[in-house]
């Protein structure tokens, strides 16, 4: 019986001897891997310390620097169309006006030609005038006699002068 046992374990030893030399191998495989992973680490953690809160305060500087210069080009671009605006004042309103055909015939009689397409809004700006009711009668200024039409000179007609 013994001598059987006997013959068997060899078979099992090298058996064993086998499996251990694989693990040794995969454990060896394994412990490169992790060494390289370690330098991987190391490495990066050097160039962190070396470039870290220098880096990120020069990048974040440089950011800062790109949207100043963005928002300078934007308030440029702003006061380059501000410049084709155009403001006409001392026009007196009347009812049912077309802000498009009163601007046009502004500029004709300036002597500029403009077209209707070159127009991109016409529009009266501030609360809207109260329509003055005119009165004819004898002008206060007395020139001439003339008639008076404005509101500013003109008596009503039963003033009686």
């Amino acid at each position: 019986m013994f001598p059987r046992r006997n013959a068997a374990n060899p078979r099992r030893i090298s058996g064993i001897h086998r499996r251990s030399s694989d693990i040794r191998n995969l454990v060896s495989k394994c412990d490169a891997r992790l060494d390289k992973l370690e330098n991987t680490v190391q490495n990066i953690l050097k160039s962190q310390e070396q470039y870290g809160s220098q880096g990120f305060k020069i990048e974040i500087l440089k950011l800062e620097s790109t949207v100043n210069q963005l928002q300078a080009d934007l308030n440029d671009r702003d006061q380059e169309l501000l410049a084709n605006d155009v403001e006409l004042s001392g026009i007196p309103e009347e009812s049912e006006e077309n802000p498009t055909h009163l601007v046009l015939s502004v500029v004709t009689k300036l002597g500029v030609h403009l077209e209707e397409k070159e127009l991109v809004h016409c529009m009266r700006v501030g609360a809207p005038a109260r329509m003055p009711r005119l009165v004819r009668g004898p002008s206060l200024c007395g020139w001439r006699g003339a008639t008076c039409v404005t509101t500013c000179c003109a008596l009503p007609a039963s003033a009686g002068l």
